[in-house]
């Protein structure tokens, strides 16, 4: 999104994140134990689960990748564009769960591969903030979904 210029919106984890890297590290198990099953137990199992049924494999990754994506939306600050945007670059990962859940046919993969982006994110904002705190709004500003 930077390399064409299109404005993304912040999450309030990364703005918590920028102002307080300290809580970095206790936000990175939550992925694992909370954030990624609670978001895959809905969004794969309930959601992409009832999809399937009625539309097929591909038609139901991609209506709950639509869902999901936007149901991140409370968690942005800026302006309409620049969420809609955050939203767009949220429909990936999303896309990506749900091509392994279909793959496996196991929550318990895309729980965890959820988890590891999201903890990768968080590792990458405490890096930046710890040791690069004027170069980290540019990784913090996306928020990558969290």
């Amino acid at each position: 999104m930077q390399y064409f210029s299109v404005e993304t919106a912040s999450n309030q984890a990364a703005k918590t994140a920028q102002q307080a890297p300290w809580i970095i590290p206790y936000l990175i198990p939550l992925q694992f134990l909370l954030v990624g099953p609670g978001e895959e137990l809905l969004f794969r199992g309930i959601v992409q689960g009832t999809l399937r049924e009625h539309f097929g494999k591909w038609s139901s990754i991609l209506l709950a990748s639509a869902a999901f994506a936007p149901a991140h939306i409370l968690a942005l600050t800026g302006s309409l564009q620049a969420a809609l945007a955050s939203i767009a670059v949220l429909f990936v990962p999303s896309i990506v769960f749900g091509y392994v859940y279909e793959r496996t046919g196991n929550l318990a993969a895309p729980i965890l591969l959820h988890g590891c982006y999201n903890a990768t994110i968080f590792t990458l904002m405490y890096v930046a903030a710890k040791y690069a705190p004027q170069g980290a709004s540019g990784l913090l500003g996306v928020g990558f979904g969290l």
